[in-house]
């Protein structure tokens, strides 16, 4: 019978094992020592986490919808100037879009109203858009 391993570190050990855990999917790991069971334990947690939070994030922009745009290279360059490295202004190119968008559709439709109050001399209440 094979020696076991370490779940965290590979290594194989012999004699009794002293470190045990067992998951909630009933899978049994074994440890070396206390410190590589406690930073498995660690990097579970985080695991846990992490996918909780990418649950939540899925749950914010679920409102979204997904389109395709073709950009001249030029304007990809410039997309990624802002949003890679290390002077990134945004942290995706579509967050950048999405903000580019945003100021785009407040100026056209600000400009439409008063383009419609200087036509018809009444006030117009300009529409706002939501981020």
């Amino acid at each position: 019978m094979p020696s076991p391993v370490c779940t965290y570190c590979y290594t194989a050990f012999r004699g009794q094992i002293r470190y045990k855990v067992r998951t909630t999917d009933h899978k049994k790991h074994v440890f070396c020592c206390k410190e590589c069971r406690d930073e498995w334990l660690k990097k579970k947690a985080n695991a846990k986490i992490n996918k909780q939070t990418k649950k939540k994030r899925k749950k914010d922009i679920s409102c979204l919808e997904i389109i395709t745009v073709n950009l001249p290279e030029s304007y990809l360059s410039a997309i990624d100037s802002l949003t890679f490295g290390p002077q990134a202004l945004f942290p995706s190119r579509s967050e950048l879009v999405r903000h580019a968008v945003h100021d785009f559709l407040a100026n056209e439709l600000e400009n439409a109203a008063n383009f419609i109050e200087f036509q018809t001399g009444q006030k117009q209440q300009s529409k706002t858009i939501e981020k």
